[in-house]
């Protein structure tokens, strides 16, 4: 799921900015990432990994909620969704899979 990370750090610098960057590209890269992340519940899911489809669901409801509300210009909503979430979606999959976070 390397190429979801491009789309992540997109969607991390603009919602990181102050005042919050381009709402436009952080739907599109957070809409982007959630197409990824649907492999991993179908043809990239991880079998030896316990929860993975799950987990990748979860992360793909998570980034397409930021979209929507980047979508809609609220940056704020937007900028809280991402900072709750990084560590339960990013950081709980990554130790799953016993893959380096970025």
């Amino acid at each position: 799921m390397k190429q979801v990370e491009k789309h992540f750090l997109i969607v991390e610098a603009e919602l990181t900015r102050t005042p919050t960057g381009d709402l436009r590209a952080t739907s599109d890269a957070a809409n982007a990432a959630a197409a990824l992340l649907r492999h991993g519940y179908g043809a990239f899911e991880d079998k030896t990994v316990p929860a993975f489809a799950r987990m990748a669901r979860d992360t793909e409801s998570w980034m397409l909620q930021i979209a929507l509300e980047a979508r809609q210009a609220h940056g704020d909503l937007a900028r809280e969704l991402f900072r709750g979430g990084k560590q339960q979606y990013c950081a709980r999959c990554h130790d799953a899979a016993k893959v380096k976070p970025w």
